[in-house]
């Protein structure tokens, strides 16, 4: 994996690793990014397998099993823990991401200091039950490339220039969902909700009531299970970073780390 670093020109507080979502870039983040960096944070990003600048045109674009790039995000993790200039390091990760960050976290929770997740889609909508998703594993694995729901850009954000941005961009994957990564990621999302979180890791989480993507039942059933700052935010749709609230919610989040840091150090 291709990872990209940018470091902060204060004197650095702590690295986050940042996963993007389902069909997009980790180049989409960079408002986000340049927050962190503002604030005294170090970042590593890099594009998801068959995603962005990662994408191999002989295989089929967006077409993954999450499971595997849960493996990815603990190949890259250890691979920004050698080479980062902080002590700590720090999760965020946007729906697929979200999952992603998430089920890394649970296989290895050891030099993880906080995580941060954006509409994790824990639970997607078209919803798939688990025993469906179960049965339809097999022949996930034999068709991978079968086409399922064809998601809407307008379903992303209120403001059209993040909509128009999105279908424009070379970058982002516009066809119907795989069934594999459908299926994988609905999983993976049930595997994450299954299992303990760990105590010592604090969780926060960002979501929109009016998300149509990420069903906000999931984010709310892993804020039962973990230390966590759960912020809703009344009619935003799924990728609450690029709503009117940003600004706004990008304190919130940066405060709150730094509040995890102080308590640490206490």
């Amino acid at each position: 994996m291709n990872i990209h670093y940018q470091h902060t020109s204060l004197s650095p507080r702590m690295t986050v690793l940042l996963t993007h979502g389902y069909a997009e870039h980790s180049g989409r983040y960079q408002p986000l990014i340049q927050a962190f960096l503002d604030a005294g944070y170090d970042v590593a990003s890099y594009d998801l397998r068959q995603h962005g600048t990662a994408y191999d045109p002989t295989r089929p674009q967006a077409c993954v099993d999450v499971a595997q790039l849960i493996d990815d995000h603990l190949a890259v993790r250890a691979t920004v823990t050698q080479n980062m200039r902080t002590h700590s390091l720090a999760f965020f990760g946007h729906s697929m991401g979200g999952v992603i960050t998430a089920g890394s976290l649970q296989k290895n929770p050891a030099g993880v200091s906080a995580v941060m997740l954006s509409a994790p889609a824990l639970r997607q909508f078209p919803a798939v039950p688990l025993p469906l998703a179960k049965a339809l594993r097999v022949l996930a694995t034999a068709i991978p490339n079968l086409p399922t729901v064809k998601l809407s850009s307008a379903d992303i954000s209120h403001d059209p220039a993040v909509i128009s941005d999105y279908d424009s961009d070379p970058l982002n994957y516009r066809g119907p969902v795989p069934l594999l990564t459908a299926i994988s990621m609905a999983l993976a999302g049930a595997r994450v909700l299954n299992f303990p979180w760990p105590a010592h890791v604090p969780l926060f989480i960002a979501h929109g009531t009016a998300d149509k993507l990420a069903d906000i039942r999931g984010s709310e059933a892993l804020a039962a299970l973990a230390r966590t700052r759960l912020i809703t935010v009344d009619g935003a749709f799924h990728e609450i970073f690029n709503e009117p609230e940003a600004p706004e919610l990008r304190t919130t989040m940066i405060n709150w780390l730094e509040q995890q840091q102080e308590t640490k150090a206490t």
